[in-house]
């Protein structure tokens, strides 16, 4: 497999990672040598979401790119979503990835997509 695209919405309460939460859980380094490109969309920063996308940015050997994107793509289409009910989480999400993502990538292959009111607000907005 050489490229993964994870769409991660939950239709539930999300709270961003934080280290009061507890440290980070990390499995025993397993190598993937074919992975390239990783793409994420609806990143909230819930520590098991944080704790996987590090296992991937530090498993994959061959990863030339990793797009961390907050705001809601499958959940635009089937939800109604309100800033004040879920934008805080893609803002979130786009805080603990900038943090802990972006310290944690020493190749440059990680990229944040920055989320903001506007864009979600636009995004509920759609057609």
């Amino acid at each position: 497999m050489e490229k993964l695209e994870f769409h991660m919405w939950m239709d539930c309460e999300c709270v961003r990672y934080r280290k009061l939460d507890g440290k980070l859980r990390s499995l025993p380094p397993k190598p993937h040598y074919h992975l390239k490109l990783v793409d994420i969309t609806e990143f909230y920063g819930e520590k098991d979401q944080l704790e996987l996308a590090l296992y991937i940015l530090r498993n994959s050997v061959a990863l030339e790119a990793m797009t961390i994107d907050p705001k809601p793509t499958v959940a635009a289409e089937q939800c109604r979503l309100t800033w004040k009910k879920d934008g805080f989480s893609y803002v979130d999400g786009y805080r603990v990835a900038k943090k802990y993502l972006l310290r944690a990538d020493h190749r440059g292959v990680v990229d944040v997509v920055k989320a903001g009111r506007k864009d979600i607000e636009a995004l509920r907005n759609a057609p």
